[in-house]
C-alpha cells in the first residue's frame, strides 16, 4: 500500500509539518495510509485535503500516540463528493494522557457524503476539550451498514461535539451518530437538516440507528 506521512518521532522536540493535498480526484484503497502523527514532545501537523471527488477504503489520521507530549493536529477535508467504504476511517485521536496531548478537530465541507459498510468518522481524546467533528454538507449525508460518526472522550476529557449541517441525513442499517464521555461532560450532537430518515434521537444506544449523547456521569452531563 501507499503512504503519505508527516510525523514527530519518539523523543523528538520539534513540531511536525503540515500535510496538504490538492487534487482533482483522490482514491485511496484499504492498504493506504494518510497520516500526521506525533510520538514525541512536539505537536503533530495539520492535515488538509481538497479535491473534487474523494473515495476512501483507507485510514486518514491525525494522531498523538504512545507517550507523546504534543497534541494531535486537525483534519480539514474539502470535497464535492466524499465516499468511505469497507471500514474506511477518518480519525483524529489522542492516545496519550499527557496534559498537552489533546486531539485535534475534524472538519468536513462537502456537497455529498456517503459512509458505507462500517465506515467511520471518529474523534477520540483522553485530555483537553477538543476532538469535535463538524460537517457542513450541502445535499445528502448517507450512512449505511453499521457506519458511524463518533466522538469518544475518556478519563476527565470533555466530550467532543458533533455538529452536522446538511440538506438530508439518511442513516439506516444500525448506523449511529454518538458523542460519548466517561468522567466529564459529554459532547453535544447538533444537527440541522431539512429531513432526517432512518434514524432518530434516543437516550441510549440500541440495535437500531441512533443519535445519542452520553456520559457515565448521567443524563445531566450529556
Amino acid at each position: 500500500g501507499s503512504t503519505l506521512v508527516v510525523g514527530v518521532a519518539p523523543g523528538a522536540l520539534g513540531n511536525g509539518g503540515n500535510l496538504k493535498i490538492y487534487t482533482e480526484n483522490l482514491l485511496a484503497d484499504s492498504d493506504s495510509l494518510i497520516s500526521a502523527t506525533t510520538y514525541g514532545d512536539g505537536n503533530a501537523g495539520n492535515l488538509t485535503i481538497s479535491a473534487r471527488n474523494i473515495k476512501l477504503g483507507a485510514l486518514i489520521s491525525a494522531s498523538s500516540l504512545g507517550d507523546a507530549k504534543g497534541e494531535a493536529g486537525t483534519i480539514t477535508i474539502n470535497a464535492e463528493t466524499l465516499s468511505l467504504d469497507d471500514q474506511a476511517e477518518i480519525r483524529v485521536k489522542a492516545q496519550s494522557e499527557a496534559p498537552n496531548a489533546a486531539a485535534g478537530d475534524l472538519l468536513i465541507n462537502s456537497n455529498n457524503i456517503r459512509l458505507e459498510n462500517e465506515a467511520k468518522l471518529t474523534a477520540e481524546t483522553k485530555v483537553g476539550d477538543k476532538g469535535s467533528i463538524t460537517i457542513n454538507n450541502n445535499k445528502d449525508l448517507i450512512l449505511r451498514n453499521n457506519s458511524s460518526i463518533t466522538t469518544n472522550s475518556e478519563g476527565t476529557a470533555t466530550g467532543g461535539n458533533i455538529t452536522i449541517n446538511t440538506e438530508n441525513l439518511v442513516a439506516p442499517d444500525n448506523s449511529d451518530i454518538s458523542a460519548n464521555a466517561v468522567e466529564a461532560f459529554g459532547g453535544r450532537v447538533n444537527i440541522t437538516a431539512a429531513g432526517i430518515f432512518g434514524t432518530e434521537f434516543r437516550p441510549e444506544p440500541t440495535d437500531k440507528s441512533d443519535i445519542t449523547a452520553t456520559s457515565k456521569l448521567g443524563a445531566s452531563f450529556s
